[in-house]
C-alpha cells in the first residue's frame, strides 16, 4: 500500500451472514467513483487467492484503481477467510462455499454493490462492476438484475414446480486436472472430477408470492461493467470447449493414459451429464469426489447471452489471446450482444491468470505465472477506460445518461 492508497476493513450484510472485505480508497476527499471487484470461481478470498494458487489479481487491480482515483470493494467469498461466520454466530469452513449456488454468489455481489454505494466515501451514481472469470458471469447477472425493477408474482398450484436444464460432471484419469468453467484453479487428485454445472429444481408452493431476487432491490444500476475473461455461451457449451482446448495441453503421460483408456474428454463430459442431472442437493459425491453440485447445475444451465443483451451501460470486455478457460472468440459475441456502448480487447499473449505468457499456455504454467504481477496493460486498459466512461461527478453522470437516452 502506498501513500496514494488507503484501505479500510469492511463488513456488510449478505443474505445469510455478514461478508468481510476491504474498501480501497484513493488519496484525497470523496465521494469517489467506485467498483465492486468480483473474483473467479472456487474458494477464493478477497485478493483472488486460492489455497494453492495466490492469484492476487483483485488486490493489484484495487490499488491500480485507487491510483486512478477510483475506490473499490473486494471481499472474501462465503465460507472463505473472514466470511465464515453465520448470523447465528456459528463458524463454518469451506462448506459455505461448497453449498453456494451461482445465483447465491450473485446475491453476494449485489450485497457488496449496495454496501459500496451506501458508503459516504463513494458516489452511488458512479459504482461499477468488475468481474474476472466466474466473476464476469456474476457481474453480468447482477447488472441485468439491477436494470430490472423488483416484481412480485403469484404462482398457482399448476405452476408450482419448475426445472431448469441439467449439468454435467467429467471424470478424467489421474493428473488430468481440469478447471470448473470460467474458473480459477482446482487441484484434482487421481480420478479427477471436472464439474459441469446443471440447472436447479425450484420448488414453488401453491399460491405463494415469489419475491424479486435479492439483487433486484431498488438501486442505481452500475455505471459501467468490466468483464475480464468473460464468457458468452451457456455453461455446458463452455465446458465442452474447455475440455476440447485443454486436452492437447495435458502432460504427455496423461494424454497417453487417456488414449490407452480410450477416453475422449469431450465425449466424457456429455456422458456424465446424467450423473449431475440426477442430483438435487447442494453438495454431492460424484465418482467418490465431493462437488458443489448446486453451483454446477446452475452454471451449466445459465446462458449469459440473454443478460448481456440487456446491458445498456458501457461495457469493456478483455480476454487473453492465450486463455484456455474462456474462448477469446466470445469477445465478438459480447460486442454483438450488448446494446450499450461496448469495447473489447483481445490481449496478446495473456492467459486466464491475466499474466503474459510468451510460451505455450498450459494449466501447469499457472503457478509460475502468478509469481509475476498482473499484466500492466490489463490494469492500464481497465483504469483508463473507466476514467473516460465515468464522469467526474454525479451531475456529469446524469447529463451523460440523458445524452445517451436522447
Amino acid at each position: 500500500m502506498t501513500a496514494t492508497v488507503r484501505e479500510v476493513e469492511l463488513r456488510f450484510p449478505g443474505p445469510d451472514r455478514d461478508l468481510a472485505g476491504t474498501l480501497t480508497l484513493p488519496a484525497g476527499a470523496g465521494p469517489f467513483p467506485a467498483a465492486v471487484l468480483v473474483s473467479g470461481s472456487g474458494p477464493i478470498d478477497r485478493d483472488s487467492n486460492a489455497p494453492r494458487l495466490p492469484i492476487d489479481s483483485t488486490r493489484q487491480l484495487a490499488h491500480a484503481l485507487a491510483r486512478a482515483g477510483i475506490a473499490s470493494l473486494r471481499y472474501d467469498k462465503r465460507g472463505v477467510g473472514e466470511s465464515r461466520v453465520l448470523r447465528d454466530g456459528t463458524t463454518e469452513g469451506r462448506s459455505g462455499w461448497m453449498r453456494a449456488g451461482l445465483f447465491d454468489n450473485a446475491d453476494d455481489v449485489a450485497a457488496g454493490y449496495a454496501a459500496l454505494a451506501a458508503r459516504p466515501e463513494t458516489d452511488a451514481a458512479r459504482v461499477s462492476l468488475i468481474g474476472h472469470s466466474e466473476g464476469a458471469t456474476l457481474a453480468v447477472i447482477t447488472a441485468a438484475r439491477l436494470l430490472t425493477p423488483p416484481v412480485a408474482a403469484v404462482q398457482t398450484p399448476s405452476a408450482a414446480a419448475q426445472q431448469t436444464s441439467p449439468a454435467a460432471v467429467v471424470q478424467v484419469p489421474a493428473a488430468a486436472a481440469l478447471l470448473t468453467p470460467p474458473a480459477t484453479v482446482v487441484q484434482v487428485p487421481a480420478a479427477a472430477v471436472v464439474q459441469v454445472p446443471p440447472a436447479a429444481v425450484v420448488q414453488v408452493p401453491a399460491a405463494v408470492v415469489v419475491q424479486a431476487p435479492r439483487a433486484a432491490m431498488v438501486q442505481d444500476p452500475p455505471a459501467a461493467v468490466v468483464l475480464l475473461a468473460g464468457a458468452a455461451r451457456r455453461g455446458d457449451a463452455l465446458l465442452r470447449w474447455q475440455a476440447n482446448t485443454l486436452a492437447p495441453t495435458l502432460p504427455a503421460l496423461v494424454r497417453g493414459l487417456l488414449k490407452v483408456l480410450r477416453t475422449d474428454l469431450v465425449r466424457q463430459v456429455s456422458r456424465n451429464h446424467d450423473k449431475i442431472r440426477a442430483t438435487t442437493t447442494d453438495v454431492a459425491r460424484i465418482g467418490g469426489v465431493k462437488v458443489n453440485a448446486k453451483w454446477t447445475r446452475e452454471f451449466l444451465g445459465y446462458d449469459p447471452r440473454d443478460d448481456l443483451a440487456r446491458l445498456t451501460m458501457p461495457v469493456l470486455a478483455i480476454t487473453g489471446g492465450k486463455d484456455l478457460q474462456v474462448d477469446p472468440a466470445d469477445l465478438t459475441a459480447i460486442a454483438r450482444l450488448v446494446p450499450g456502448p461496448v469495447q473489447t480487447w483481445l490481449a496478446p499473449d495473456v492467459t486466464h491468470m491475466l499474466r503474459t505468457q510468451h510460451g505455450p499456455p498450459s494449466l501447469r504454467a499457472y503457478k509460475e505465472e502468478v509469481r509475476r504481477p498482473v499484466d500492466p496493460a490489463i490494469l492500464d486498459r481497465v483504469t483508463d477506460w473507466l476514467t473516460t466512461q465515468i464522469p467526474a461527478d454525479s451531475h456529469s453522470a446524469a447529463t451523460a445518461a440523458a445524452d445517451v437516452s436522447s
